[in-house]
């Protein structure tokens, strides 16, 4: 996982925590994320400007990755953050094995 703050010198979050949901057969017409049980992946972390913070399992701080469909950033006060990456795997579900 990495979160990048590159180019916001002044205008960066403190921090950031990071949710993951799994609901499988839902798309973006139909998905409600109050109706979802999002768990933490990444807890409340300290950010800084103008870097690229990369987090992983090593480190301690990704919070027992499971299968995930969404994502939900939550960040501490508000500010600029270029993007995230996240890698993983494709995992198969059921519906996905019968075709």
């Amino acid at each position: 996982l990495e979160i990048d703050t590159l180019h916001f010198k002044g205008n960066y979050p403190e921090s950031c925590m990071i949710e993951a949901a799994y609901a499988p057969g839902v798309n973006r017409h139909n998905f409600d994320p109050a109706k979802v049980s999002w768990n933490p992946l990444l807890k409340r972390t300290r950010l800084t400007a103008n870097s690229i913070h990369s987090i992983g399992k090593s480190n301690g701080l990704l919070q027992n990755p499971t299968p995930i469909t969404h994502l939900r950033l939550s960040i501490y006060p508000d500010g600029g953050i270029s993007r995230i990456r996240l890698w993983g795997r494709p995992e198969p579900t059921v519906a996905l094995s019968r075709i």
